[in-house]
């Protein structure tokens, strides 16, 4: 931040959720000041700074919906390790969850490590511990296809068995077999906002200091 503001620009996009944290917001009270601010993919409170933001609580609440109208009783969020919005993906679980007293499980297995082996390891655990699972979202793709890949070594079909669902929506999703059902997180859209609120601002226009997206399931064949 202060390596921005020593270069006198007329504005900033901070591109990722990696930068909705206190040091930043501190960093840009202390050095950019007077300076437009965007967020794409985050928030911070202050007066020169515009957010846009994903809602990836309702996006996990959703695709908890469609797995249940799926059939699909006992299932699984793989969250990976590290991860900035893991409280708010883990809310949106609980309360999809929520919503279906008495006639589902849902289970979380926490820091797995975003890759292939991460997925796949994952898939090995909680197969063992928890056999009966038959719908799983994994919120990364590439995870998610570690997950079909063990699944598929297993002898476990899917989706005839267990539904896969990712996040990203990534190329990852259509080029593996089965392909990948994937929370579309909009982050293509979610950047062309930010590049013109920014410019809305330095025209003198007064865009929203908040505006929310809403994720989207793209369903293929792992569902």
């Amino acid at each position: 931040v202060r390596s921005v503001a020593g270069k006198r620009v007329d504005g900033v996009i901070f591109a990722g959720a990696f930068y909705a944290k206190p040091v930043v917001q501190k960093a840009i009270e202390q050095y950019l000041k007077g300076t437009p601010v965007v967020m794409s993919n985050g928030f911070l409170k202050l007066p020169n700074v515009y957010g846009i933001g994903i809602n990836e609580a309702q996006g996990l609440e959703e695709a908890v919906d469609f797995l249940v109208e799926k059939g699909r009783r006992n299932l699984v969020l793989l969250l990976d390790r590290g991860r900035l919005s893991a409280p708010i993906i883990q809310r949106g679980f609980e309360n999809g969850v929520r919503k279906y007293p008495g006639r589902i499980q849902g289970r979380i297995y926490r820091d797995v490590e975003r890759s292939l082996k991460g997925g796949g390891q994952a898939a090995v655990r909680l197969m063992k511990e928890h056999p009966e699972t038959d719908g799983i979202i994994a919120v990364v793709d590439l995870m998610a296809i570690g997950v079909l890949h063990q699944l598929q070594d297993m002898g476990i079909p899917v989706p005839e068995q267990i539904s896969l669902i990712g996040e990203d929506n990534s190329n990852y999703a259509e080029i593996c077999r089965p392909r990948l059902t994937s929370l579309d997180t909009k982050i293509i859209d979610c950047n062309v906002n930010a590049v013109r609120t920014m410019l809305d601002v330095l025209e003198a226009r007064k865009p929203s200091h908040q505006v929310v997206m809403y994720m989207e399931i793209v369903e293929r064949e792992t569902t």
